[in-house]
Parts: structure tokens; sequence; C-alpha cells
């Protein structure tokens, strides 16, 4: 499974000075994520696996559509990176039953979104842009499938290293297929808090794979070079969230008893939060409003209202997405004027 480190608070850390200044496990309460349901501390039974990739339902082949430019091909893992960074050690906002598992849902403040469903091995993760209902990246427990508009444009295996894509389309359906079902079920179904038992009992192996994970990136040169050319961007988007998810982490896990924990997931929140607000440099992922949680779900905060500095363009078949306000700023797979940040835009 390929989780992946927080390498952006790593970096944060070293240069806040963390040493001279320790903060208090008594800070005042955090703000939860606006789709967040606190953890359920009553007894739960154990989570059910997921079916494995080939017992997944049958599905049509994923078209492949391989970047005119192979740089390309990673912005979709990274993108997946870097917001599995900002999520850090928090705990997920919610679950859902979808026929028989109960997948954890993880949301930004700018709508994209995370599910994780476990499988033997680990968990595999579903990411999406803001109002889409394909995913743009699956991590199962051995390989990495990018997509661009329902193509799959990269697969990568457990080192981090390019393979075939005509060999994976199959799978790569399936993924597909299962990934629509899902987000489909985080619209439909009610949203359930997670047991703090089954978040226990799964955090550290989490936070293994996620470590293993880094590694896994670094060890391939062209997505290395790929991603410091993109951290300095990617950063500067997901600095208020990864110190929000944190300071929420910190909450929790004082809830929890663990106070030496919580003053740590502090520390990665005030390192991680930006000095001053300011404009976000990268291409904005605006919230799509017609994924509603359903009737009957646990109600939250109400989400923040999109930013302003940009809004993205439709998704192809979808209901009631945001217009564009502006032109597209750069697409992974087609040639267009570069963004002022060098950040590849994603359509839902």
């Amino acid at each position: 499974m390929r989780y992946q480190t927080g390498t952006m608070l790593l970096a944060l850390l070293a240069g806040a000075g963390l040493a001279a200044c320790q903060p208090s496990a008594s800070s005042s309460a955090a703000a939860p994520p606006p789709s967040a349901l606190p953890l359920s501390t009553t007894s739960a039974a154990p989570l059910s696996d997921a079916p494995d990739a080939s017992a997944l339902p049958a599905a049509a082949a994923a078209p492949v559509a391989a970047p005119a430019d192979p740089s390309d091909a990673y912005a979709s893992a990274d993108q997946a990176m870097s917001m599995s960074d900002a999520f850090g050690d928090s705990p997920p906002d919610y679950a859902v039953s979808d026929s028989g598992v109960t997948p954890w849902v993880w949301t930004a403040s700018d709508n994209s979104i995370r599910v994780a469903e476990a499988v033997a091995g680990g968990e595999r993760y579903y990411y999406y842009a803001p109002g889409a209902d394909q995913p743009f990246y699956v991590q199962d427990t051995d390989q990495g499938y990018s997509f661009e508009d329902g193509k799959l444009v990269a697969v990568f295996d457990h080192s981090g290293h390019p393979v075939p894509l005509g060999a994976s389309a199959a799978l790569a359906g399936r993924f597909l297929a299962r990934g629509e079902a899902l987000r489909q079920s985080v619209t439909s179904a009610p949203h359930q808090p997670v047991a703090a038992s089954n978040w226990q009992a799964q955090r550290g192996a989490i936070a293994a794979q996620r470590a293993a994970s880094d590694q896994e990136a670094k060890s391939d040169p062209a997505w290395s070079a790929y991603h410091s050319q993109h951290q300095a961007a990617e950063q500067a988007h997901w600095a208020t969230d990864a110190a929000s998810r944190e300071n929420w982490a910190a909450d929790t896990d004082a809830r929890l008893g663990d106070q030496a924990k919580a003053q740590q997931e502090r520390a990665l929140a005030a390192a991680a939060k930006p000095a001053t607000p300011a404009p976000d440099a990268r291409t904005n992922l605006s919230p799509a409003p017609d994924h509603a949680p359903a009737a009957g779900a646990a109600t939250a905060p109400a989400a923040p209202a999109p930013r302003t500095d940009a809004t993205r363009a439709p998704a192809t078949g979808a209901e009631h997405r945001p217009t564009a306000t502006e032109p597209r700023a750069a697409d992974k797979t087609r040639p267009k004027p570069a963004t002022d940040d060098g950040r590849p835009d994603r359509q839902p």
C-alpha cells in the first residue's frame, strides 16, 4: 500500500525551530474540519475488508491515454501525496456503509476528498477533485493508478516506478468503477462517526505505510524531479489544511487520553500554519455544491465558502457544477498556458 509521509510537515518543522518552542498540549481546542464527526467511543466490530482487485465487480477496461509530456504522468500521484500529507495524523471525518464494508472519508477545505477502504494488507485509497464523481488517483496495496478525464494515464508499482499501461487497463477499469460507486455512497449514504477503537487499531499501520511510500516516491528520479518542481505550490495550497488537521488530531488524542501524542501534533500544526494569510498561488479547486450529505446523515458545520482566486470548469456530465470565471490555467495532458505557480489544474 502506498501511503505518503508528511514530507511537507517535516520540512516546515525544520524551519520552525521546533526544539526551541514546544506548544502545550493544553492549548485551546481547535475547530473541527467542517465535515468531521467526533470519533465514537462505543464498542464496534473490526472493519471488514473490501474485495481485492481481482474480486471487484467486472467493468470495462479503462481507456489508456499516456500524457504527451512524460513528466506529467506524475501529476496525479504527486497531488494525491500532497493531499495525504495535509490530512496527516487526522482521523477520518466520517464513515459510510457500502456493501458490507465501511469506507472512511476525509474532506479538504477545497472539497477534495479521500476515501479509504480496508483491504487485505492495508488500505485502498481513492482521491477525488472537488465535485468529481471519478477518482483522479487510486492507490491499491501494490500499485497506484492515475486518471485524467476517466482515462488511465499512468501506473506505478510498489517501488514508485512507472509500469506499462496496457497490462493494467483491466484492473484500472475495475478501480474506476469502484471509485464511482464509493463516491455515490459518500453522497447518498448516511454519515456515521468512525469508531475510536478502529481508528486506534489502524492508525499505526497507516503511518508506517505512509512512511514507506515516501521512500518509493523518492526512489524514482523523474517523480522526485517533478515533486521538487511543484512542492512549493502544493505546500502553500495545503498549509492551512495541514495545520487544521493536526490541531484536530491533537484534540482527538487529548480526548482519548494521549497527551504526549497531542503535544506532538500541535507542534506539527504550529509548524504547518502560514505565518500570515496569503493568496493561494496554486490554481484553486473549488467545491461543488451538488454532493450534499444524505438525508438522515449526521450533520456537521457548513463547509467554508469557495475561495475566489479561481474556479474550476464543470466536469463533463456533472450536475450543477460551478461555472468557470476565468480560463483554466494548465492541463496535465494538453498544452495550455502555464499557471503562475506551475502546478497543473485538474478537471473534475
